[in-house]
């Protein structure tokens, strides 16, 4: 019999509190701790926003945001950005929601894999906006409003 195989890392991080500050997600970051959760594996690793992979594969990036506001926007966006090289960030996800008529709350989710072949130099973080001022990326440290999910799904 062989043993071994299956998934070997399993993680979900959030933001903890509110944000009407425009661009990358750099603060109030934490690994998700509710009583019925825990990671497997070693988990990510989180600098300022900047989040690390514990080992080379692939990986299953599942990202949520929420917003909320009472005024009206024609878009809030949520970005999951990556690195080749621990420098250059590109725009890997960007996805969209509007606020239309002072509708208080909107979410968006998005789906990547992400070939990890180098740890050091591969890494990701979150970028926000929205078109009014007065919308916000939510945050809750008891509940999963704006953060991710990731799952390692075998080798590079």
């Amino acid at each position: 019999l062989i043993k071994g195989g299956g998934i070997t890392e399993a993680d979900c991080w959030r933001i903890t509190a509110n944000t009407s500050s425009n661009g990358v997600l750099t603060s109030n970051w934490e690994r998700v701790d509710d009583d019925t959760f825990d990671k497997l594996g070693t988990g990510m690793t989180e600098s300022s926003g900047v989040f690390s992979f514990p080992s080379t594969g692939i990986y299953l990036i599942d990202a949520f945001a929420s917003f909320t506001g009472e005024f009206l926007s024609s878009y809030n966006f949520y970005e999951f950005q990556t690195t080749p090289d621990n420098s250059t960030y590109t725009t890997r996800m960007h996805i969209e929601s509007s606020h239309e008529g002072n509708v208080g709350n909107s979410c968006v989710s998005m789906t990547t894999l992400v070939d990890v072949t180098d740890t050091s130099n591969i890494k990701f973080k979150f970028n926000w906006g929205a078109q009014s001022s007065s919308i916000n990326i939510e945050g809750n440290t008891a509940q999963n409003r704006t953060g991710f999910s990731m799952v390692r799904l075998g080798d590079t």
